[in-house]
Parts: structure tokens; sequence; C-alpha cells
């Protein structure tokens, strides 16, 4: 595969893994390349089971198939520093590895991801990612955050955008660290939210 079939065409985000390692199996057609690898990077480790077509141009491929991320470093990967490590196992239905073309579907389980410097645990995922903008459904049984969300979310900004429905059975306000007025900030309830704003201090 390198470098006669792929040197060319390596999507420039693979240098933000830094030094790697790379393992697997490929099976290589005119029309698609199917591929399981297992990936060990300086930020987290991929272990990928993919069918990617249109591969003369890899920033365009279309792929389809199951990803596994250990604790992989999504704030380093997106140059965004809300983010934190994220370890997430589940399939992925897309198109584009550059962060400025990713259109991807995501059904699956994430067992943990730091945003906003804290560590969310135990979220199920089902909707369209895109250029740090999700849409669709998740499922949260965090110990400080017990509830549905259904909407709308864009990371894409500087103040992040959310435009949502949400059945909150639990939600501990100050130890996400979205609201430090006061001790004890807890909520519950059925919500419908169209708000701009990375804190509750700040929200518009």
């Amino acid at each position: 595969m390198l470098p006669n079939l792929l040197e060319k065409n390596l999507p420039i985000e693979l240098s933000k893994l830094g030094e790697f390692s790379l393992s697997g199996f490929t099976k290589i057609t005119p029309s698609s390349i199917e591929a399981t690898l297992d990936i060990n990077s300086e930020i987290g480790d991929v272990v990928a089971d993919l069918e990617l077509k249109n591969f003369n141009s890899i920033d365009e491929a279309i792929y389809t198939g199951e990803v596994v991320l250990d604790r992989f470093n999504l704030g380093r990967f997106f140059e965004d520093s809300s983010f934190g490590n994220i370890s997430f196992e589940g399939e992925v239905d897309g198109k584009g590895f550059r962060i400025e073309n990713i259109n991807t579907k995501l059904v699956g389980q994430i067992s943990q991801i730091e945003f906003n410097e804290y560590n969310y645990q135990d979220i199920s995922v089902n909707g369209l990612y895109q250029n740090n903008l999700f849409n669709g459904k998740l499922a949260s049984t965090d110990v400080n955050l017990n509830g549905t969300f259904e909407g709308l979310a864009d990371l894409s900004e500087e103040s992040n955008k959310f435009d949502f429905k949400a059945t909150i059975n639990y939600a501990n306000l100050r130890a996400l660290n979205l609201y430090d007025r006061d001790s004890i900030s807890e909520l519950k309830g059925l919500i419908d939210l169209d708000l701009t704003g990375d804190k509750i201090d700040n929200i518009g």
C-alpha cells in the first residue's frame, strides 16, 4: 500500500497522530479496500475494521465499518482545548477524513469522554457528526448527568450552540463545570433548549 497506492493520498490529519505503529490486514480491489487495522499512536489507540471506496482521493473516501478508540485525544486531533480523551466503540458510515469535510454517522457507546474539564461516562450515541457539529440522539447514565438528549450541538465556533430537547433525570451542573455560583446546582425535568455559550453564566 505504501508508497505505490496511498502515499500521495494520505490525509494530512495523520500527522496529528505523531509517531505511530500500524499493523493489520488489507484486501485490495480496483474499487475498494477492506482493512483491519490496529494503530498505536502518541494521542491514543485506534482499532478499525473498514471498507473504503473512492480511495484515490482519500480525503474524500467513503467508508463503513467498526471503530474502537481507546483514550484517543480528541482535543489534540481537532485542535480544540474543550475536549480531552475519548474511548468509543461503535459503527461508522461516512465520507471524508479531513476535519473540515468529515461527514459521518456514528452509532455506538462512549465509555468516557472529557469535555470542558469533566470526564463523562457511559453515553450511547446515534447521530451524524459533521465538522464539529453533532445532530442526533444521546443517552447518558453518567453519575452527574442522567437523561436523554435529541437535537443539535454545534461546537464549531468559539461559543457553543445547542438546540435540543432533553429528558433529564438528574444533572449536577456544578460537577459538570457548567455552573459555579452555588455549591449545589442540580437540575431535572423536560427541557427544550435553544442556547449559545459554554457555561450557564454566559448562555444567551
